[in-house]
């Protein structure tokens, strides 16, 4: 029961709440070729990284049994 709980919040996690906001904020950004346009998108990937990163650990404590 663990393991699939776990495959389904990670797919609604990455596919619905980091994917899509990385994808548009990279497509806006990238042809524009401002550096401070690039320098923020790439603040926002980290904190959308890190966010995933939190919600991986958040799972490995959750199941760890």
């Amino acid at each position: 029961m663990a393991p699939r709980t776990v495959q389904r919040d990670l797919l609604i996690f990455g596919w619905v709440y980091s994917g899509p906001p990385i994808m548009v904020i990279a497509i806006l950004v990238g042809p524009s070729c401002i550096t401070w346009m690039v320098v923020t998108v790439g603040c926002l990937s980290v904190v959308l990284i890190y966010g995933d990163i939190a919600f991986w650990v958040h799972l490995v404590r959750t199941y760890k049994k």
